[in-house]
């Protein structure tokens, strides 16, 4: 109200400090009534940056302005950035809905299906993304944060279902469709990780039996030298440990710096699998290349490892 009497007293507001205005309301959530107002006077896009005002607003998770931004023809569902150090390249605004879900009140699963709805791309590639892999639907997967099963429910109405998201979903009937087009089992994909390591991390045991009876390489390495238990040690994951074991896993497999699965799994305080390994033989002396040990590095109690270290 109070802005609408702002305008109507001095009009030419809009035209000196109207794009400023939309420029700070367009990322702050609650803003879209003004914001909404501000644009019935104003042609001008929003967002011709790097890192730009509607990256901002979809970091934010402020859906409803984006949503009339798009409808006012003012900035671009597709918009790609790359941005500061930190965060991979050609991100898009699907990214940021879903990285950030399940921050400070973000609903995730409403942006990501507005910005579907509006013409963005999920089949843009991100760059330097690493072991997250190079799609958001991948990137969806990693379920450290709250509210994605809205997101990737949203994303696979219209995204590709690869074999990797379908590993780490634990889908097996979507890895036998795609094996009969595909190898599954020696696929690689971004920072060359197999399906089995999606499996792997993702405690996802269905997909995992699946892609070993198919000869999938339990030893399989990605470019760090990290092999599936080395992620199914991060997460703790017990059976997924036993499983890969049975299988032929080594037990002292070091990645680029040294670490063993111990050694993960000791840093990480994941206490079930430590003490998993340790009796199924894993070397508790080696030492990474910094020269420590998996017990040198524990964070949390790992009472077995403690109790061994005299022996």
């Amino acid at each position: 109200a109070r802005m609408e009497q702002l305008l109507e007293a001095t009009p030419s507001l809009l035209s000196t400090i109207g794009q400023a205005v939309v420029e700070v309301a367009a990322f702050r959530r609650g803003c879209a009534p003004a914001l909404a107002l501000l644009l019935k006077g104003l042609t001008f896009s929003v967002g011709e940056g790097e890192y730009d005002t509607v990256h901002e607003a979809a970091w934010a998770g402020s859906t409803e302005n984006l949503r009339i931004l798009f409808d006012y023809g003012m900035a671009d569902p597709k918009s790609v950035s790359n941005p500061h150090t930190g965060w991979p390249d050609n991100v898009t605004l699907l990214y940021w809905a879903v990285f950030m879900t399940g921050l400070g009140g973000r609903d995730g699963a409403a942006m990501t299906r507005m910005l579907l709805e509006h013409g963005a791309d999920p089949e843009v590639r991100l760059k330097g993304n690493g072991e997250r892999g190079n799609t958001v639907l991948q990137e969806a997967t990693l379920g450290f944060r709250d509210g994605r099963e809205g997101i990737l429910e949203a994303l696979l109405d219209y995204a590709y279902y690869d074999i990797f998201t379908a590993a780490s979903l634990n889908d097996v009937g979507r890895i036998k469709e795609l094996a009969v087009i595909e190898d599954v089992a020696h696929l690689r994909g971004e920072a060359e990780l197999t399906p089995l390591h999606w499996a792997a991390r993702a405690n996802a045991l269905d997909s995992a039996r699946y892609l070993l009876d198919r000869g999938a390489d339990v030893n399989a390495e990605s470019v760090t030298q990290r092999v599936p238990l080395h992620l199914a040690a991060d997460g703790n994951h017990a059976d997924m440990v036993w499983l890969l074991v049975e299988h032929g896993a080594d037990l002292n497999a070091q990645d680029t710096k040294g670490r063993t699965p111990l050694h993960r799994a000791a840093y990480l305080g994941s206490i079930d699998v430590a003490e998993i390994l340790i009796v199924l033989g894993a070397d508790r002396r080696v030492q990474n290349r910094s020269g420590k040990r998996p017990l040198d590095v524990a964070r949390l109690a790992c009472k077995h490892l403690k109790s061994l270290e005299g022996t």
